[in-house]
């Protein structure tokens, strides 16, 4: 039997302060986000109290696609290589899902300026 798991789920967390980060609701298949829908500010992590954010906040979207389908670009480069000859387009996929992934945790990470100054954001909302 095969189970095809489809839903919202939350991915792309960044701007993460300690108590508050955005994060993207994407639509998924089988957990790899396919859409993203809306993103919204997480100003309390434990009660999930959230404001939508007024369109999709851009570093999540890209953190949400990076962060899942980087390492399965990589992933699936390795893989090909190991079967076939073709070695610079294959090597060419995993440089570009390791770049991808590396992109994708990059993007969104806070200085400690911003997020003391996000932490204070938080706190008036």
């Amino acid at each position: 039997m095969f189970v095809v798991w489809v839903g919202l789920r939350m991915a792309g967390r960044v701007l993460d302060t300690g108590e508050s980060h955005v994060e993207t609701r994407c639509a998924h298949f089988m957990g790899l986000p396919v859409v993203p829908l809306k993103s919204y500010l997480v100003a309390d992590q434990e009660s999930g109290a959230a404001v939508e954010l007024p369109g999709l906040h851009e570093a999540s979207v890209v953190a949400a696609y990076g962060r899942t389908y980087g390492p399965l670009l990589a992933v699936a480069g390795v893989v090909a290589m190991l079967g076939t000859s073709v070695f610079p387009l294959n090597a060419l996929f995993v440089a570009a899902g390791l770049a991808g992934t590396a992109f994708g945790w990059r993007v969104g990470r806070l200085s400690a300026d911003d997020r003391a100054r996000y932490a204070v954001y938080a706190q008036h909302l």
